[in-house]
């Protein structure tokens, strides 16, 4: 039996009003550095492999990821 695999994006506004509580209050989300692309994709990379969303994806597709 295939494998089915989904991808949902929503894109969050920079700007996007803090509803955090607790000890992340005061977070703020921005978008990654182009320096910090390589260490996001090895965390990604990281994160799936051997779960049921690991597609086989390699470090340059993780990093690709990363950069969007």
């Amino acid at each position: 039996m295939p494998r089915v695999r989904r991808e949902w994006r929503r894109p969050l506004p920079i700007d996007a009003p803090s509803t955090r509580s607790g000890p992340c209050v005061g977070l703020k989300l921005r978008r990654p550095a182009e320096a910090e692309a390589g260490a996001l994709g090895v965390l990604l990379l990281d994160a799936y492999r051997g779960t049921i969303d690991d597609g086989g994806e390699d470090l340059s597709a993780a990093t690709g990821v990363a950069r969007d």
